[in-house]
Formats: C-alpha cells, sequence, structure tokens
C-alpha cells in the first residue's frame, strides 16, 4: 500500500491504518448523498444524469468529496463497485479547463487491479 496516502478507507465496517505507516493516517467520515451534493460543475453533473448514475456508491459516496478536497486515497471495494467512476468524477472536475501552459496535468497507472490485469 502507499503510505503517502492522506486517507485510507475500506466500505466494509472494519477499517484499519495503513500498515508500517509512519504518517499521520486522517479518518474523515463522508455524509452520503446523491451526486448533487459534491457540487459538480453542471456540465459534469448533467452527464453523470445522462450515463444513468441516480445515487452514488459507497464507495463513491466517501470517496469523491474527500478527492475533490484535494486528498490523496487508498480505497478497497469490490469488483464492480464504482471505484474507477470514484476517482475520474473529481479527475474530471479538476481538470474541466485545458491549460496550454500547465501541460500533463493527469496521469492514471493503474486504476483499478482489475482493469490493470
Amino acid at each position: 500500500m502507499n503510505s503517502n496516502a492522506d486517507l485510507y478507507f475500506e466500505t466494509s465496517k472494519d477499517e484499519e491504518k495503513v500498515p508500517g505507516s509512519s504518517t499521520f493516517v486522517r479518518k474523515k467520515k463522508v455524509k452520503g448523498g446523491s451526486f448533487e451534493s459534491f457540487n459538480l460543475s453542471k456540465e459534469l453533473f448533467q452527464a453523470i444524469k445522462k450515463k444513468g448514475y441516480n445515487m452514488p456508491t459507497p464507495i463513491q459516496r466517501k470517496a469523491i468529496p474527500v478527492i475533490l478536497e484535494g486528498f490523496n486515497i487508498i480505497a478497497m471495494a469490490r469488483t464492480g463497485s464504482g471505484k474507477t467512476v470514484a476517482f475520474v468524477i473529481p479527475v474530471i472536475e479538476k481538470l474541466k479547463a485545458h491549460s496550454n501552459i500547465i501541460g500533463t496535468r493527469c496521469i492514471i497507472l493503474s486504476p483499478t487491479r482489475e482493469i490493470a490485469m
């Protein structure tokens, strides 16, 4: 696991600290709700609705607000639980404006184990 994560959580009831970490692991409870509660841009919110997503999954409810605040996370959840959407929505929200000055602003190396295999 990455010990540089600002937050670590699982979708089960048994949450643990990152093993072997010498840094403080911040745990934060995130209130549930709909995609509207994430204060996404109008365009992104409409695109999410158009794709048929109505309510975020538990991993999305926990991860999206934290990622939007700028924290790094390590999260584990079952296959098909929406992990990829949980990190792609904040990436799209943060990168919605193009920059000619900055260049590359996001690299996804291995979003989930299932996709990486």
